[in-house]
């Protein structure tokens, strides 16, 4: 065994009690190296010292305490119910705008306006895909609607 790897498992002699050959090797080694012996002394006494120690007892109204922020904690929501909540926002909102939006859509049409409007060039292109309604209320619930659509949609898929 070099002195590398019997500092090293002198760190952890506390925990080498299902490795008695290791420590057998480390015993053998450190009678005959000076330096490992001294560490070796020293991490025994250090072991013995702390053994020695007692735990201190707890103050009295510790537990009390402790079982009042427990019951404080028991009274909040948990994490789990908050994202429910949460969840149940997004797909309300996904859902409205989902339904106003076509309904805005469906009202402008029976009230003979035209939904969309796609206006072509004489060269048969297209020079616009949507032109810019007029600000009629079918027009602000549509766009009502796609920003409580689009909402919902961006918090449903977090």
């Amino acid at each position: 065994m070099t002195c590398e790897q019997a500092l090293t498992l002198i760190e952890t002699l506390p925990f080498t009690a299902d490795r008695p050959h290791q420590v057998a090797s480390l015993r053998a080694h450190a009678r005959d190296c000076p330096r490992c012996r001294a560490a070796l002394k020293d991490a025994e006494a250090l072991d013995s010292a702390l053994s020695q120690l007692t735990s201190p007892e707890a103050p009295q109204a510790m537990a009390t305490v402790i079982m009042a922020r427990t019951a404080q904690l028991e009274e909040r929501p948990t994490f789990q119910e908050v994202e429910v909540r949460r969840d149940r926002r997004a797909w309300a909102a996904l859902l409205a705008g989902g339904a106003i939006g076509p309904g805005a859509l469906v009202y402008r049409w029976l009230a003979g306006e035209s939904a969309f409007s796609f206006m072509t060039s004489p060269l048969g292109g297209l020079q616009g895909i949507l032109t810019m309604p007029s600000l009629t209320p079918a027009v602000l619930v549509l766009a009502a609607s796609l920003i409580l659509y689009l909402a919902g949609l961006f918090r449903v898929s977090d």
